[in-house]
């Protein structure tokens, strides 16, 4: 019995949760999710959240939950369509080094939106000389080629 109560008082927070953020509780399996401890399935929970935001034109929403699940390669997809590049600094001062992928799309993200100043410092962290090399030579900015 007392099982039986507590599932439905997590099914009635997961609801909660979903109406504040204005998810509709049958766009995802709220049941699969609802007392799930371990990280992955709260990883999977907010990546569907994610993608409904996406699809549900709310894009910055999306990217933060993308963020917070990890998925920083699709975080910073939506990022740098909108240009905005103070949420593309944070994460690539925040990714580890390691992490080439992401930071790479930060880079030529900051390429793009004219930031050379952030795609260098991008690619320094890297470690990627010969894109940074590339990069001065674009931008004709003799001085640090």
């Amino acid at each position: 019995m007392a099982f039986g109560k507590l599932q439905t008082v997590r099914m009635q927070v997961c609801a909660a949760f979903c109406w504040s953020h204005k998810i509709p509780v049958t766009s995802i399996n709220v049941c699969e999710f609802v007392g799930a401890t371990d990280p992955k399935s709260s990883r999977m929970l907010i990546t569907k959240q994610a993608d409904w935001a996406k699809s549900s034109k709310e894009p910055r929403a999306a990217a933060e939950m993308y963020l917070s699940a990890g998925e920083h390669l699709k975080a910073i997809d939506i990022i740098g369509e909108h240009g905005w590049a103070d949420m593309l600094i944070d994460i690539a001062r925040k990714l580890d080094k390691a992490e080439r992928e992401p930071l790479a799309k930060c880079a030529l993200h900051f390429k793009r939106l004219k930031h050379h100043g952030y795609a260098s410092e991008t690619y320094s962290k890297m470690g990627d000389l010969k894109a940074l090399v590339q990069l001065h030579v674009e931008t004709r900015n003799w001085e640090e080629v």
